[in-house]
Order: structure tokens, then C-alpha cells, then sequence
């Protein structure tokens, strides 16, 4: 007898099973369509579901929650240290934080992260970038009144009757 794949079969179709998986026969893609089903989450057994819910946090866990914010002390002392004229490096040793943030709260600059790009004008690589181009890349012309008269002076006879023609 041929194989054919179950769940194809049952919808009318007939192909050829790519792999087997429980026992059925499966095409590519009713296999594809049966790894991308959310699995049922498994509970976590009733014994060990109570014990973590009636033993209180220990003491080493609650520390490491304190140690991800950085408290209202800190801070203070650390403006107190940039105030008194202390190196990043130094404040971030004596604190114990990182020079990040001993960056962050030493220039007064409370709060959070610089977020977007860089608008000092500079560009990606530290070259400056060009105010004269315009955004299709051509370069912007300041043409005075003696410039003009020079170029339409030099045109020949049949460029300004095609140019006048145009207006």
C-alpha cells in the first residue's frame, strides 16, 4: 500500500509524506504546520508549586533586585563626588557602579538614555556633511546678476530662442 499523508488525506489531497512524526505520516508542510502549533504549557507539579509560593524571598534575591536601579543615594553621592572635582573613573570605583552611569548622573543629565541618532551635523564617520548639496545631490548655484548676464551671453543664438520658446 502507498503512503499518503494523513492530514492531507482527511482534507481531500493526496501527497507523498515527507516525514513521520507520532506515528503519522506527515507532508512538508503539515509538518511545518504541526512544529508552528503552540505547544500546551506544562504546569509545574503541585508540590513544588506551594513550596515556592510559601517560602519568603531570600535575602540574596532581593539584593540582586536592588542592585539593577540605581537608588536615590547613589545618585546624590555621585553628582556630591563629580561636584568635588573626582574623574569619571574614579567616582564609578568609589561608588561601585559602572562609568556609564557615572557618566550619566555626574553630568547632571538625571534620567533616561540619550535616545536617537546624532544632529550635531556631523555624519556617521566624523566627516562633516556637506550644507552646499541639496538632498538629490546636486550642489546649490548662488548666481548673481553678472553671472546670468554672462551665461546668457554666451549661449548661442539658437539655445535662447529654444529657451525663450519654453517660457
Amino acid at each position: 500500500m502507498i503512503d499518503i499523508c494523513v492530514p492531507c488525506k482527511e482534507k481531500g489531497k493526496f501527497r507523498a509524506p515527507y516525514k513521520t512524526i507520532g506515528g503519522v505520516p506527515m507532508c512538508g508542510g503539515c509538518v511545518a504546520d504541526h512544529e508552528r502549533k503552540p505547544k500546551a504549557p506544562v504546569a509545574p507539579k503541585l508540590e513544588v508549586q506551594i513550596a515556592s509560593e510559601s517560602a519568603p524571598p531570600s535575602a540574596e534575591s532581593a539584593k540582586e533586585v536592588k542592585q539593577m536601579a540605581t537608588p536615590q543615594e547613589k545618585i546624590d553621592a555621585i553628582r556630591k563626588d563629580a561636584a568635588a572635582g573626582l574623574s569619571l573613573n574614579q567616582i564609578a570605583e568609589k561608588q561601585g557602579v559602572s562609568w556609564p552611569t557615572a557618566k550619566r548622573y555626574a553630568d547632571g543629565k538625571a534620567g533616561k538614555k540619550p535616545a536617537g541618532g546624532d544632529t550635531s551635523g556631523t555624519a556617521k564617520r566624523g566627516r562633516k556633511q556637506r550644507v552646499d548639496v541639496s538632498s538629490n545631490g546636486h550642489f546649490a548655484v548662488n548666481l548673481t546678476t553678472e553671472g546670468l548676464d554672462a551665461v546668457w551671453n554666451a549661449l548661442p543664438a539658437e539655445k535662447k530662442a529654444e529657451l525663450l520658446g519654453n517660457l
